[in-house]
């Protein structure tokens, strides 16, 4: 037997907590006491995590598995005393919930459990909950539970297979190894060859794959240098983690990485044809990310890039639920490339938008710095935009967002270009138009400086029941359709 401490990689569940992840829990629960703090003090709280896969099978046998979580009650001004418990979770199922125990001063808790009560022998599917139960009562006395650090103490099963030179596979070539396997330099697997590991594979050199050769962990992958797949190769995890800490990854063809739980790139990504990086948890860039043709970066949990991402042809980056994000770096979309997300989009510096390039969030977009597009390019949010720097638009470009739009700084309107939100415009800069250029809101328009125009067929159109101030220095129509209060002014 060998132990080891896992700490959350990805949230499972979140209440009553404010803004968090899994960054917040992800410390050792008896060194860091910091934790999150409840948004009152008469809710519940929770907040679940996933974890990695362990080195090896977790060891079945009474209590040797122990889950380790701080907590602390909300306001202790209160009078009313709070209780929390921790909860064993497989796959996003309940397993089995530890006892109810009052909560005051920091502390942290502990519930142990035995290996044999999980359905997944290797521990893949491991989650852990705390619930916080608040006291109810008088408003003097409500009180609740703040959460904080997470951890798993796992004794685990120590097998697998280590190689330090290189293991090339070719034609039907097969690895199978049920604990962790540890490659120390190039692996090379051609033709239909198969490494097939039920613990965690781990590579510290590069991966090449061809034709529809597969790297099939039940735990985890890791990837320490460069993962090259031709063909129809697939490196495909369906436990916790694909990672890679420093290296790029190039699919080509209908290659395809696809692992159930969240990946992490080091290096770039490039993807061609059809090549696609498909996880169900979450995918985490921290370099460059190329899409070409068809390629497709598409996971169901998040997607957060802080390097640069260039779209071509119909490349598409499609997160369907909570977070695309871009940290510092630049976003460019060529022809019907498509950034789609679900949840909050924010891009930290410039971004390029051609021909019928789209971002179309469902949730809020955040940008630090300019963003040009030109030709058909299209913003369209439906929670809002927010820039902080300019966006000059050219062509038929389109800014659309189905909520408030904030900009704080200038905006330029050349040609049909259209501003086009369906609630409240607040513009800290300027705003030029030229042409037919045409700012159209249905709530109301604030402008916080000069509004130049060219002589044509700008306009500005206010169709809600605001008080917008519709400026004009040229020859543009203004009008407004809707019941309201605003003032309309030809210089």
């Amino acid at each position: 037997m060998a132990t080891e401490t896992q700490r959350p990689d990805g949230e499972l569940s979140d209440s009553g907590l404010v803004a968090n992840d899994h960054l917040d829990h992800d410390e050792d629960p008896d060194v860091s006491s910091a934790t999150v703090d409840a948004t009152g003090n008469n809710t519940h709280t929770e907040w679940g995590g996933d974890f990695p896969t362990p080195s090896g099978d977790p060891t079945v046998g009474a209590d040797l598995q122990e889950f380790r979580v701080g907590v602390i009650e909300f306001d202790s001004g209160q009078t009313g005393t709070p209780q929390a418990r921790i909860e064993l979770w497989e796959n996003g199922a309940l397993v089995r919930a530890g006892t109810d125990v009052n909560v005051s001063i920091y502390a942290v808790l502990s519930f142990k459990w035995n290996a044999n009560e999980l359905a997944t022998a290797d521990g893949s599917l491991v989650q852990c909950k705390l619930f916080g139960t608040k006291s109810g009562g008088s408003p003097s006395a409500r009180n609740t539970v703040r959460i904080g650090h997470m951890e798993w103490n796992v004794d685990y099963v120590a097998s697998g297979t280590t190689h330090l030179g290189a293991v090339a596979l070719v034609g039907t070539a097969t690895l199978a190894a049920k604990g962790r396997t540890t490659l120390a330099a190039s692996a090379a697997i051609s033709a239909a060859g198969t490494l097939a590991s039920k613990g965690r594979m781990v590579y510290g050199a590069s991966a090449p794959i061809s034709a529809i050769a597969t790297l099939a962990p039940t735990g985890g992958l890791l990837l320490t240098g460069v993962a090259s797949a031709t063909g129809t190769a697939t490196l495909s995890a369906t436990g916790t983690v694909l990672k890679i800490v420093s290296g790029a990854v190039a699919l080509i063809g209908s290659a395809t990485v696809a692992p159930k739980a969240r990946m992490t790139y080091g290096g770039g990504v490039s993807l061609a044809a059809i090549a696609t990086l498909t996880p169900t948890g979450g995918l985490i860039l921290t370099g460059k990310a190329a899409l070409n043709g068809v390629g497709t970066l598409a996971p169901t949990a998040g997607l957060d890039l802080t390097g640069s991402v260039p779209l071509q042809g119909t490349g598409t980056l499609s997160a369907t639920a909570t977070v695309f994000k871009t940290v510092s770096g630049q976003v460019a979309i060529v022809g019907t490339a498509t950034v789609a997300a679900k949840g909050r989009t924010t891009l930290g510096a410039s971004d390029a938008i051609s021909a019928a390039g789209t971002l179309a969030p469902k949730g809020r977009m955040v940008f630090g710095g300019s963003v040009g597009i030109v030709g058909k390019g299209v913003l369209a949010a439906r929670g809002g935009i927010i820039f902080t720097g300019s966006v000059p638009l050219v062509g038929s470009a389109t800014l659309t967002a189905l909520a408030k739009r904030e900009m704080g700084a200038l905006v330029s309107l050349f040609g049909p270009a259209v501003l086009s939100p369906k609630a409240r415009m607040i513009y800290g800069g300027g705003v030029s138009i030229f042409g037919p250029g045409l700012i159209s809101a249905t709530g109301t328009v604030t402008m916080g400086a000069g509004i130049p125009y060219e002589p044509g067929s700008a306009a500005l159109t206010d169709t809600g029941g605001g008080d917008a101030a519709l400026t004009d220095t040229g020859d543009a129509a203004l009008s407004d359709t809707g019941p309201s209060t605003a003032t309309l002014e030809d210089l």
